[in-house]
């Protein structure tokens, strides 16, 4: 979301009903381009504003942005669920086809469209809770020459052509 400045120290957004209903107080905002905590959620109106009729969140900043002082706005994300030792892949490789979710691996230097149950999501990753066991090669670019041609060449980039078990977490943010 962006948000602008609306007092000391306090920064604002408006957003739709589907959106604010997920709010509440004391969820972490993050700066989204330095992925670095900004402060914490203080309060979610419960009326939409009569002349945007959006809903107003209201932000508690950790520290004064100068971006904000200046009349600029910020780009930041709050994290509204968060799920530890999850399986995930780049939201971008994840194929919907009536209604399933599928995947294209590498096995024996050919592509494979495997069907997977997704979880969690968010703009980056989605949550793979059933169809792999981690350790695949995941095809992520060149997807439409693999097809075309029925074999793959596999560049080693742990990043970006496997898929891991993280240990960490599987965050959804708005």
């Amino acid at each position: 979301m962006t948000l602008f400045n609306c007092g000391m120290r306090n920064a604002c957004f408006y957003k739709s009903f589907a959106v604010a209903s997920k709010i509440r107080s004391g969820l972490p905002v993050m700066s989204v381009d330095k992925r670095e905590p900004l402060g914490v959620v203080k309060a979610v109106s419960r009326q939409a504003d009569y002349r945007n009729g959006l809903y107003k969140t209201i932000i508690t900043l950790d520290k004064p942005a100068s971006d904000l002082q200046s009349g600029n706005a910020m780009v930041a994300e709050i994290l509204i669920n968060k799920k530890n030792n999850v399986l995930s892949v780049p939201v971008e490789v994840v194929e919907e086809d009536s209604g399933k979710n599928f995947l294209w691996v590498v096995k024996d230097n050919k592509p494979f469209r495997i069907r997977v149950q997704t979880g969690v999501r968010n703009e980056r990753e989605v949550e793979i809770i059933e169809g792999l066991s981690g350790g695949e090669q995941l095809i992520v670019k060149g997807l439409s020459q693999a097809i075309e041609y029925g074999q793959v060449q596999v560049v080693e980039d742990m990043q970006n052509s496997q898929i891991q078990n993280t240990e960490g977490s599987q965050e959804k943010c708005i």
